[in-house]
């Protein structure tokens, strides 16, 4: 019995740690998700392409694939959006998309730990634009430190 009162808050801790661990790599495969579309957002062709409508629009694909999803629901949300309109190979189109999370049941063990109230899940998709596919340019870049 002795064996067990000191054994049972570690197993406890660690079972909770794991189930922790599972919910934070799906919403970081959510926030990939979301990452993804933004670029595929953001590299369509368009004839009058408006940096901050693309923006938008952007934030607004995002958003909407976040909020499909229980797990990412009423977070706190960054969306950073590299070279919207471009048109030249060179330039790619790159979305950053950064999750404000918490760790649930483990969250005051991390803050006391870490310092940190939360956790970011950050993501980065890169996407050639649609109306330079097929161009020759160079090295392809991106503004997002890629």
């Amino acid at each position: 019995m002795v064996e067990l009162t000191f054994a049972l808050p570690l197993l406890v801790v660690m079972l909770f740690g794991v189930m922790e661990f599972g919910r934070l790599f799906v919403e970081w495969q959510i926030v990939q998700s979301s990452a993804r579309s933004g670029a595929r957002s953001a590299s369509l062709y368009r004839a009058q392409c408006l940096p901050d409508a693309v923006r938008n629009e952007v934030t607004a694909t995002v958003n909407a694939v976040l909020s499909a999803n229980p797990l990412t629901k009423a977070r706190t949300l960054e969306v950073e959006v590299s070279n919207p309109c471009s048109t030249q190979a060179s330039q790619l189109c790159c979305v950053t998309v950064r999750l404000h999370t918490d760790l649930g049941v483990l969250q005051s063990i991390v803050e006391i730990v870490s310092g940190k109230p939360n956790v970011i899940l950050a993501s980065t998709a890169v996407m050639r634009p649609e109306a330079a596919v097929g161009v020759s340019g160079g090295m392809a870049s991106c503004a997002a430190g890629i």
